[in-house]
């Protein structure tokens, strides 16, 4: 670099520096500013509490949802780490699938008699019995409250795992329900999950 360029840089910087020290805002209307900036956020953090109360009112927490549903399918007590198991004899129940009078739209999993460290239960996965020409071991789902966990939705398997973290293991469970909706190729293609505690 020659002796002209360096002088011509340094002049720059130089420059450069001058011009952001005089424009830069006194002390008083950067206080303003950030009082602006505050008291915009506190607008917006009020908005969004409104929008979620606004919302919260309008669902109900707890509801009775299950009133006339009995299903009929397979049962176990079973640990909840081997829930898989659970699920192949359900498919492989051939007598089970037979009597459906048409496609089935939901399959209900019905959890209840958990033992004092809940990992295990007695657990159903089985039809409505309205959809069935001939059953056995029908069962009726509680018509107690139930609370949502997980509201109607498309969801993965580690999701559905995370809607029971919601859960209040210091209460008594009495039952939760898993509702999997079916498509016409008889795929899950949305889940919800309830609770009821005693």
């Amino acid at each position: 670099m020659n002796l002209f360029s360096s002088v011509i840089s340094s002049c720059a910087i130089v420059c450069l520096v001058w011009a952001l020290a005089v424009f830069q805002p006194t002390p008083a209307m950067a206080s303003s500013t950030d009082k602006l900036s505050v008291t915009q956020a506190k607008q917006k953090l009020s908005s969004v509490k409104k929008t979620l109360e606004q919302e919260s009112n309008s669902k109900p927490a707890s509801y009775s949802h299950f009133e006339s549903v009995q299903i009929s399918g397979v049962t176990q007590k079973i640990s909840l780490s081997q829930m898989a198991s659970l699920w192949q004899d359900f498919n492989a129940n051939s007598e089970l699938h037979s009597s459906l009078k048409r496609k089935p739209n939901k399959v209900f999993v019905y959890y209840r008699n958990f033992s004092s460290d809940y990992e295990s239960a007695v657990v159903s996965i089985g039809y409505d019995t309205k959809l069935l020409t001939k059953f056995s071991n029908a069962m009726n789902l509680p018509t107690s409250r139930f609370e949502s966990l997980l509201g109607k939705g498309e969801y993965s398997d580690l999701q559905l795992q995370q809607a029971w973290e919601k859960v209040d293991y210091r209460k008594d469970i009495t039952a939760i329900v898993e509702v999997h909706y079916l498509s016409t190729d008889s795929s899950v293609n949305s889940s919800e999950v309830f609770i009821s505690y005693k």
